[in-house]
């Protein structure tokens, strides 16, 4: 192939290519990129889509990028006598254990948070024993800044449905706000029941039958040569009137 200037050039000098030696280079270095981005720490734990999930349908955020719940305060009823109990305090992954306060059965709670977005409304997930969730109390909220992604410092921003929050970024000072219009629980898997009622007690056997003489003639182990009949107050009274009636 000729030039403008009439010179031949082969067709592979019109394009350019890498050498051996930088495409080793690159290989090398993005390995080690790789690798590092390879480590169990820096992937996201899943959580486990069990127990009741805690959703807020139609949740408004603006100048958020992420919402998470670091206190969480709600009521729960009792499974047997449908007391309402207050449990205030949940944090991620640690479980309270409490006891209903009219029937005695112990109620365990757990909650597991999850990231809330522009495409997420879920807050996480309740594992619970003896008991199942009625409401959401005021608690506590760490939003993210979506201009700067910096976090709001602990212990967050109190909120609660159908309240409408705003705040600015202690970083950039952009303004944010986020509002929850609804709370919904959905129970995913059911947890141990606890029994409805106690131990059934055993029928105590004494040997009675209708028509047929008592045990031991109803005498007791103190008197059993005795013949005498033991009669109360009333009855020597009753004796008395009938007898004078027919005489």
């Amino acid at each position: 192939m000729k030039a403008e200037d009439g010179e031949d050039t082969d067709s592979e000098d019109l394009y350019s290519y890498d050498t051996g030696e930088e495409d080793s280079e690159d290989e090398e270095v993005g390995g080690v990129q790789v690798l590092q981005h390879n480590h169990t720490s820096d992937l996201p734990q899943l959580i486990q889509e069990k127990g009741t999930a805690i959703s807020f349908p139609f949740m408004e955020l603006y100048g958020i990028e992420l919402l998470e719940v670091t206190s969480l305060n709600i009521t729960v009823k009792c499974e047997r006598c449908k007391d309402i109990t207050e449990i205030k305090g949940l944090k991620d992954g640690i479980s309270k254990t409490t006891s209903c306060k009219k029937c005695a059965v112990t109620m365990t709670i757990c909650f597991r948070k999850d990231l809330i977005h522009a495409n997420a409304v879920r807050a996480g997930f309740l594992d619970l024993e003896g008991c199942f969730v009625a409401d959401i109390l005021p608690s506590a909220f760490l939003p993210t800044c979506s201009e700067c992604s910096a976090t709001y410092p602990q212990p967050g921003i109190i909120s609660v449905a159908g309240e409408n929050t705003h705040n600015i970024c202690r970083e950039c000072h952009k303004k944010f706000s986020f509002k929850i219009h609804s709370v919904r629980f959905l129970r995913i898997t059911a947890s141990h029941l606890p029994p409805v009622s106690g131990p059934r007690r055993k029928k105590e056997s004494l040997g009675i039958t209708p028509g047929t003489e008592l045990p031991r003639r109803g005498r007791c182990k103190h008197y059993t040569k005795s013949y005498r009949w033991f009669r109360s107050a009333v009855a020597k009274r009753f004796t008395l009137v009938t007898s004078a009636m027919t005489k």
